[in-house]
């Protein structure tokens, strides 16, 4: 399938983010010098809707955002990117998510988010339930951030073959919903510890599979990432890359898989892939400003491959 007629889409969170390096993550009362500030659209969702844009797919976001300065930032980096907004949900008088995010000079990240109550309201979701209707998306992918249309979505769409991709990080009733309808359920490593309570992924994976009738799995950094194929454990490794930054790497992980999945890729391959991304994406600064673009991914993987 051409990559360019492949529409996926996205339902979940999108924030700004004021993204300070660090030359180490500050410390309870600590007044913290910073090298630089960059400023850029953040959230799982949008982020997961910015790397299908760049890996030459097509995305459309079905997000919340206020009706503030923030919210018209976000907006215009949505379009500068080339994402969908025709499901954009502007809440006039709610106030956007905003994210401060500290990274450290080992890579690592530190975020502190605020997803206002006023912003948490609900959504006529019909323009996007008549798009599905019309066979235009490929394959969809909820974060956690905004489960109940997640769930609706999912339990809309169960019948329609389509792959429904669940990225689960912080576990609720609604987001349990969720999961029970989507066909791939991929967990962060803390996602899967909170959801399982257990420490071993393996083991949490099992605990889940009961759980959920999809395939089951989860991302653990330099691991790479563990699946449940019909009860067998499968593991694709990571690409072994010098780490510059971490912030938003599992959120192209899981905007690369769905891609790949509605471009109808198996799990082991659309996996494969999404480790490549996602290592190609943590030797880049910046955020969603660091995801990295069709031709990049392909020489990442001939470099990798030769």
């Amino acid at each position: 399938m051409d990559p360019s007629t492949c529409e996926i889409l996205v339902v979940g969170h999108a924030a700004l983010d004021l993204i300070f390096r660090v030359p180490n993550m500050p410390l309870a009362g600590q007044k913290q010098p910073a090298s630089d500030l960059q400023m850029a659209i953040g959230g799982p969702g949008a982020n997961a809707a910015i790397a299908i844009e760049r890996l030459g797919g097509r995305a459309s976001l079905l997000a919340r955002i206020g009706g503030d300065a923030f919210g018209d930032l976000i907006a215009a980096e949505l379009t500068r990117f080339g994402v969908g907004r025709e499901f954009l949900c502007r809440v006039e008088a709610g106030s956007s998510s905003v994210s401060s995010v500290y990274v450290d000079d080992c890579g690592e990240r530190q975020v502190v988010n605020v997803l206002p109550a006023s912003l948490q309201v609900a959504q006529d979701l019909g323009p996007v339930l008549r798009a599905a209707e019309r066979n235009r998306f490929r394959a969809v992918l909820g974060d956690s951030r905004w489960p109940q249309a997640s769930a609706e979505l999912f339990s809309y769409l169960a019948e329609s073959g389509l792959p429904l991709v669940l990225d689960f990080e912080r576990p609720s009733d609604a987001l349990l919903s969720a999961g029970r309808q989507a066909t791939h359920v991929f967990f962060s490593q803390d996602g899967l510890r909170m959801f399982s309570e257990r420490s071993d992924p393996v083991d949490g994976l099992r605990i889940a599979q009961a759980r959920f009738a999809g395939v089951v799995g989860v991302t653990v950094g330099e691991q790479g990432a563990y699946w449940l194929d019909d009860g067998a454990l499968r593991h694709e490794p990571a690409f072994p890359v010098a780490v510059r930054e971490t912030l938003a790497a599992g959120d192209v992980w899981h905007g690369a898989v769905t891609l790949a999945l509605g471009q109808g890729l198996s799990v082991q391959a659309a996996v494969r892939r999404a480790n490549a991304v996602a290592a190609l994406k943590c030797t880049r600064a910046g955020g969603s400003l660091g995801m990295p673009e069709a031709h990049q991914f392909r020489e990442f993987l001939g470099q990798v491959n030769a």
